[in-house]
């Protein structure tokens, strides 16, 4: 006798939790290259913050310029709502999708 799917009992939970996005597999793919590229981000800002503390003396304030350098485009960006998470709300509605 075989199986079908509907044979098998469902968790009561299927529908529910945090982390259901992981069942798709693309989206697994995704959100593990998406952990790898944000670390690699993250190791080459400390470096480069660090090169600039060793290459100037410990000077705040060129940290402090490269810091805002680095997070400067950013934060002006976001402002406008280009790279936010709500682009499609905040960009989305000064341009028409109907050429």
């Amino acid at each position: 006798m075989t199986r079908t799917s509907t044979d098998q009992p469902t968790p009561p939970d299927a529908g529910r939790g945090s982390f259901r996005a992981l069942r798709v597999r693309n989206f697994r793919i995704y959100a593990s290259a998406n952990l790898v590229s944000l670390t690699g981000t993250w190791m080459q800002r400390i470096g480069q913050d660090w090169l600039v503390l060793q290459l100037s003396d410990d000077s705040g304030i060129a940290l402090g310029l490269i810091t805002a350098l680095q997070f400067g485009p950013s934060l002006l960006l976001s402002m406008y709502g280009v790279s936010s998470p709500t682009a499609t709300t905040s960009a989305g509605s000064c341009w028409s999708r109907r050429r």
